[in-house]
């Protein structure tokens, strides 16, 4: 069997992403925006597993891209609502 590094890069992107999207996970209060963040976490680790024995290259950095493109704005979502939020000084007020 020959080593195939595309494979193997595409996986560890996929890899990345989806421990990205896990971590996450554990910063949204929201849990079903948590529980989606897990999801995709999953699909990505499938994904990953996949990418080393079959599936079109093509396809599988579509889903990396796509992969990545969201949790870009899923994280951009959390900052802005946190930049709105005031911040808890403790005073109940």
């Amino acid at each position: 069997m020959s080593l195939d590094t595309d494979r193997i890069a595409v996986s560890n992107e996929l890899g990345g992403i989806a421990d990205r999207f896990a971590l996450e996970a554990t910063r949204w209060a929201d849990k079903g925006t948590s529980a989606e963040c897990l999801r995709l976490a999953g699909v990505l680790n499938t994904l990953s597993r996949g990418a080393l024995t079959s599936g079109h290259l093509d396809v599988l950095e579509a889903y990396a891209a796509a992969g990545d493109i969201q949790l870009r704005k899923l994280i951009g979502a959390r900052k802005l609502i946190t930049s709105l939020t005031p911040p808890r000084n403790g005073t109940g007020s």
